[in-house]
């Protein structure tokens, strides 16, 4: 398997895990791969679901008479962006 690891500097590494020749840090390798690909897709299944609330939040206040207001972040108001 290979994969590209980017670090703090934006460059890229590629390493071949196939090639470990320890075989339980080859698994352990395969199993970090595991995790943090479901990591990502629960990362975007989050980011989905948030964007989708927001825009069913707004479209709920918008057709809610006085329900704008000025946005007050020092008194823990929500603000929606």
């Amino acid at each position: 398997m290979i994969i590209n690891i980017k670090n703090k500097e934006e460059e890229v590494t590629v390493f071949q895990t196939d090639n470990i020749l320890d075989e339980s840090k080859k698994n352990l390798a395969h199993s970090i791969i595991a995790k943090v690909a479901n990591l990502e897709i629960l990362n975007e299944a989050l980011v989905f679901a948030s964007s989708t609330h927001r825009a069913t939040l707004e479209e709920l206040l918008v057709s809610c008479d006085y329900a704008d207001s000025e946005p007050v972040n020092e008194e823990g108001t929500l603000i929606v962006e």
